[in-house]
């Protein structure tokens, strides 16, 4: 998301630099195409304070955009004590479980942090509704939080059309860890389609991944069920589906979902927060309550990829189109 945001800055002719902890991440990795990254040399994020303030006092930015707690805390503070004029704007990508966690007083404490810190911003973002209603509900924000969901490309090439009596070509795109839920899509899929040629692609990599792949074959799965491992690009995987299906348990927001959108795909979702931000009707995408297996089994049975609802989910997610967001971002920046 942060990368498609500085393409489309550059794009519109800011110049653009970002701030990485260390060489060698995966942000560090892809933002050097297309912008100029500096490593802080710092290894843990309580350490980049002072770094950060040196670095802001030395390029004295028109304006600053930290992302993702409690690092976009540490952002806002330190571009505020470096350079007062800049304009400061924190964006926070996920639902922030981390602040009501441990003791009374360590709760408080990192409440404390990020109000003093939001307060310093001249704006604060979230990328859901959901994510916004918890950093108003835990008084981590006394001021507003404007909602601005993450950007997304609208493929150019929609994904292939599949000829009637095909079977269906099921998608899921995440990195392979407990709270994705994989092993529930898993059970899911076996229950719809415990025979016959449909198949399922688990594109990413992670932890889980030997165990989702024993699980699999246990469940009967290994010869349709596909492991190909994480992807840069993963275009091709979406335009060779015909559903895409979401099962986690959480998200901050849910970008897979609008890609999915994107090439035109039947997207199917659990019922985490956001889910329901994106996919608003039917023809958009469907969502099963969490926890209710039977249901995610019924609506994979009941897949319909239509061509009116390929076109619906397309100009659904034109509604994510980076220069909107971009543009939205902009306007905090500098109202």
């Amino acid at each position: 998301m942060r990368v498609v945001l500085m393409r489309e800055f550059v794009s519109q002719g800011h110049e653009v630099e970002c701030l990485v902890l260390q060489e060698g991440g995966e942000l560090d990795s892809v933002a050097r195409d297309v912008v100029y990254v500096h490593a802080l040399g710092a290894r843990r994020q309580r350490n980049a304070a002072a770094a950060m303030v040196k670095y802001f006092r030395w390029r004295r930015p028109d304006a600053v955009l930290g992302s993702v707690w409690p690092l976009s805390c540490l952002v806002s503070l330190s571009a505020r004590l470096a350079v007062p004029k800049a304009r400061v704007l924190v964006s926070e990508h996920n639902e922030l479980s981390d602040l009501t966690l441990g003791s009374t007083a360590r709760r408080a404490a990192k409440i404390g942090f990020s109000r003093v810190a939001y307060g310093r911003a001249n704006a604060v973002v979230a990328v859901s509704k959901a994510v916004a209603h918890r950093l108003r509900s835990t008084h981590a924000a006394a001021g507003p939080v404007h909602v601005v969901n993450n950007p997304a490309y609208v493929s150019a090439t929609p994904r292939a059309r599949r000829e009637r009596g095909e079977p269906l070509r099921f998608l899921s795109v995440g990195t392979l860890k407990k709270v994705k839920r994989h092993d529930r899509l898993l059970r899911a899929f076996a229950a719809a389609y415990p025979q016959g040629p449909s198949t399922l692609t688990i594109l990413g990599d992670g932890e889980l991944r030997e165990s989702l792949v024993r699980q699999a074959a246990a469940l009967g799965l290994a010869e349709r069920v596909h492991f190909p491992g994480f992807a840069k690009d993963t275009s091709s995987f979406y335009q060779g589906a015909d559903v895409y299906v979401h099962t986690a348990d959480s998200e901050g927001f849910g970008n897979v979902l609008v890609e999915a959108l994107s090439h035109g795909l039947r997207v199917i979702s659990t019922s985490f927060p956001a889910a329901s931000e994106i996919l608003r009707s039917d023809d958009e995408g469907v969502v099963v309550p969490l926890g209710d297996d039977a249901a995610l089994v019924n609506a994979l049975r009941q897949a319909n990829c239509s061509r009116e609802r390929s076109e619906a989910a397309r100009r659904r997610a034109m509604d994510f189109h980076p220069t909107r967001i971009a543009n939205k971002y902009l306007d905090l920046l500098f109202a």
